[in-house]
C-alpha cells in the first residue's frame, strides 16, 4: 500500500490519528504516576482518608455521572444545535459547559455540605453570590463573544 500524497484529506488523517495517539500516551505517562500516587497516599493514610468508605462513594457519583448528568449534557447540546444559530453555537456551548462545572463545583458550597463549628472552612460562608458572579461573568464573556460572532457575520455580508 502507497503512502498518502502531503497534503492530502488521507495525510491529513493520518497526522491527526497520531497526534490523538501521541496525545493519549502523554495523558497516560502523565497521569498514571499521579493516580497511583494518590491510590498510595489514601490508603497509606487510611486513618484521615477512611478508604472502607470510597468505594460506596465513587460508585454512587459514578453511576450519576454515568446515568444524569452526561445523558442530560447530551440533550443540552441536541437541543443548543437544534435552536441556537451555528455561528454562535460554540460561545453558547462553552458558557453552558463552564456553567455546568463552576456549578457543581459549588454544590457543596451553596448547600454547605459538610459545615461543622469546629472547623470554620469557606463552606460555612454563604455561597450563592459567589456562584452568581461567577455565572454572571462566563454569560456577560459568552454574551460578548455572541455579539462579535453575528456581527462579523453580518459584515461579511
Amino acid at each position: 500500500m502507497s503512502r498518502p500524497v502531503e497534503g492530502s484529506p488521507d495525510c491529513d488523517e493520518d497526522l491527526r490519528v497520531e497526534t490523538y495517539r501521541l496525545g493519549a500516551v502523554l495523558g497516560l505517562l502523565a497521569g498514571a504516576p499521579l493516580m497511583a500516587y494518590g491510590v498510595w497516599w489514601t490508603f497509606h493514610n487510611a486513618a484521615l482518608t477512611m478508604p472502607e468508605g470510597l468505594g460506596p462513594f465513587i460508585a454512587v457519583l459514578a453511576g450519576l455521572n454515568d446515568l444524569l448528568l452526561i445523558p442530560l449534557g447530551f440533550a443540552v447540546a441536541w437541543l443548543v444545535a437544534r435552536v441556537v444559530p451555528s455561528r454562535v453555537r460554540p460561545p453558547v456551548l462553552g458558557a453552558l459547559f463552564a456553567s455546568a462545572a463552576v456549578g457543581l463545583y459549588a454544590v457543596p458550597i451553596v448547600t454547605r455540605y459538610g459545615t461543622r463549628a469546629t472547623n470554620p472552612t469557606i463552606v460555612g460562608r454563604p455561597g450563592w453570590p459567589g456562584l452568581l458572579i461567577a455565572l454572571g461573568i462566563i454569560w456577560l464573556i459568552a454574551g460578548a463573544l455572541v455579539m462579535r460572532r453575528a456581527r462579523g457575520s453580518a459584515v461579511r455580508r
